[in-house]
């Protein structure tokens, strides 16, 4: 059995320097695997194919240029994914069902020379204006054959690289304002792997069930991890509770991923067979009465974490030792704390808001693209902000108690308020709008849209759910409207929040096309 691979001296982290360590535990053994397809490929095959794709990418972009990716979920995204890296380029990573405004907002701050993306998303691109002569389609194109093509792994290119340098641009919700590019190194993504590959107790006899999406966070945290570790990896086209268990059994995964309300989601479904591998379930989002209950009927032991794309690698809970409720201890090298209003530390048990440092270089996002001012407000006092309310009990134990400002969680996914709010206002027949999260039946939130129509005019709720689903992500479309005749307002002439009902009633109108994943 070989050791996971230690973490590398600073100077030496980098993508290209972890992809070599990895082949320590082997060039023939099965790296990543297609669920749907059945496609595979060893370790060896990988190298060859980032190491040819490496080349052609290098021979048209100079080192730094952005590139998008807007890909669904293959063995092509991830050999593009390191392909970039090895070739000193900058992935912009796109949600493919994103659209409207908030794509076009993402596409102007990140700036991508080209885009890589899969077919179904093309149109989203078109109706924000992008150049699509740029891109480049991945599926039925030759892309794909470029992804094909191998070159020995000693010959990749020979890119001067940093580990302070951009490796990946990641969006996410913030909790005020659109949605901002998360700047990460290479270093970040070498330190992020590491830890979490010890944190979730990965060996080289593991093979991870990896059920969400591949432009997440998640993803570049785990692939690292099982670069460390040589965990071998099952992706899924798309999350299937209905055909979970199923896929466990056939592959012999051992662990998996979860986020949000994945758990209560296959919780709800049905029995795990009465034999299978499984053993972890690795993630956050677990509530203590869920965890308890998913134990009892699984085996599988929770692993419960706390992170973000600007410090993904923060928290996660020991094997054997857990808390149930607890979002785990500080990993290695972290420094977790609990913050007043004014940035002094709390006693135990005391909320406030999470802040997070490092003595480890480059362990923290570099910043928000475009937004010095941003990066430096979060970065203030040398604490990392996270705008996440938490607590912490005297063993060191976090607690996450939800977000500090306006968001709303959705099915894993944080949404900003306000920029839900600034396209449902784009409405011509809207005067405001105000959004709210109300408790779900599978522990997140669903958001309660509160909507002031213009005097004189009938505003239909489809048609409020149509134009938000023009202009974002599915999840973003609100599962409850109630039209209102005014909303409060504060002093500041600010909608007052707190002066909005979390409740349901007659007045409320629900969505019924509501998509649970089965």
């Amino acid at each position: 059995m070989t050791d996971s691979v230690p973490l590398a001296p600073l100077e030496q982290r980098t993508v290209p320097v972890l992809l070599d360590q990895s082949a320590v535990f082997g060039l023939e053994r099965r790296w990543m695997v297609e669920s749907w397809t059945g496609r595979e490929l060893d370790y060896g095959t990988f190298l060859s194919r980032v190491s040819a794709t490496a080349h052609k990418l290098a021979a048209q972009f100079e080192p730094g240029t952005h590139l998008g990716l807007m890909l669904g979920n293959h063995l092509e995204f991830v050999i593009l994914r390191y392909a970039l890296s090895c070739a000193g380029l900058v992935e912009v990573s796109l949600n493919g069902d994103q659209k409207g405004a908030v794509l076009k907002q993402m596409l102007e701050v990140a700036a991508p020379a080209a885009i890589m993306v899969d077919p179904p998303y093309v149109s989203n691109l078109l109706e924000c204006g992008f150049d699509t002569s740029q891109t480049v389609i991945v599926k039925d194109t030759s892309l794909e054959q470029l992804c094909a093509d191998q070159r020995a792994w000693s010959e990749r290119p020979q890119v001067a690289l940093q580990p302070s340098d951009p490796c990946r641009i990641l969006f996410t919700s913030g909790t005020t304002g659109v949605s901002k590019g998360v700047v990460l190194s290479h270093a970040y993504e070498v330190f992020v792997g590491h830890r979490w590959g010890e944190g979730a107790g990965l060996t080289e006899h593991d093979n991870f069930l990896y059920t969400t999406r591949l432009f997440h966070a998640d993803a570049q945290g785990l692939i690292g991890a099982f670069l460390h570790t040589g965990c071998s990896c099952v992706i899924t086209e798309r999350f299937s509770a209905s055909q979970f268990w199923d896929t466990v059994v056939e592959f012999a995964a051992t662990s998996f991923l979860y986020v949000g309300t994945i758990l209560a989601i296959i919780n709800r479904v049905g029995d795990p067979p009465d034999e299978h591998s499984l053993r972890i379930a690795f993630g956050a989002g677990c509530s203590e009465a869920l965890w308890g209950e998913w134990e009892r009927k699984t085996g599988v032991e929770v692993l419960e974490s706390f992170g973000m794309s600007e410090c993904l690698a923060c928290t996660v809970s020991r094997s054997g030792a857990s808390v149930r409720g607890a979002a785990g201890r500080a990993l290695p090298s972290m420094d977790i704390a609990i913050l007043d209003p004014l940035d002094q530390v709390v006693p135990p048990g005391t909320r406030g808001e999470i802040a997070i440092r490092s003595t480890e270089p480059f362990a923290l996002m570099s910043g928000y693209l475009n937004h010095p001012d941003i990066t430096l407000e979060r970065f203030r006092n040398f604490w990392f902000h996270s705008g996440d309310l938490g607590s912490m009990d005297a063993d060191g134990n976090l607690y996450f108690h939800g977000r500090m400002k306006d968001c709303v969680r959705v099915k894993g996914e944080n949404i900003s308020a306000e920029e839900l709010q600034a396209i449902v206002d784009s409405h011509p027949d809207v005067v405001i709008s105000a959004a709210v999260g109300v408790p779900s039946e599978l522990g997140d939130e669903d958001i309660l849209l509160y909507v002031q129509a213009r005097s004189g005019y009938t505003v239909q709720p489809e048609a409020i759910c149509e134009h938000v689903a023009r202009n974002a992500v599915q999840f973003m479309v609100p599962r409850y409207i109630r039209f209102v005749t005014s909303l409060p307002v504060s002093v500041s002439e600010k909608v007052s929040k707190t002066d909005l009902p979390r409740t349901l009633d007659d007045r409320t109108w629900e969505r019924r096309d509501v998509r649970r994943s089965t």
